[in-house]
């Protein structure tokens, strides 16, 4: 099971931008499925709201992968084209499983140092 999610999200297109977002939705699939043909993802798929124009895409794999794929640099032309695209983009990595207990004690060290 992927153990690290890349969550992209935005709360919709810049205005007179609608064609370049539809093209870099093609852009991010093809190179999203090559991702997986080359084992650096697992999955990946795209979630549209049914009431306005925010959406998600979810790209799935393990942690050492996703996030070495966060530095590759096609990865982030691809995010700076959406930020320009789109609205309200971010991308965050997400982890799960066995790597929760790494975040969660890494999050506690930096808590305490802050706290004193």
């Amino acid at each position: 099971m992927p153990q690290a999610a890349i969550v992209h999200s935005w709360t919709g297109p810049v205005p007179g931008r609608e064609k370049q977002g539809m093209a870099l939705m093609a852009e991010t699939t093809a190179m999203s499925e090559k991702w997986v043909s080359e084992g650096r993802l697992a999955d990946f798929a795209w979630y549209f709201s049914a009431n306005d124009p925010s959406g998600l895409m979810i790209a799935r794999g393990e942690a050492d992968a996703v996030g070495a794929l966060v530095q590759d640099p096609e990865f982030q032309t691809l995010a700076m084209k959406a930020g320009l695209i789109n609205e309200g983009y971010r991308w965050a990595m997400h982890v799960t499983g066995d790597s929760i207990a790494d975040t969660a004690t890494r999050w506690m060290s930096v808590v305490e140092e802050i706290s004193g």
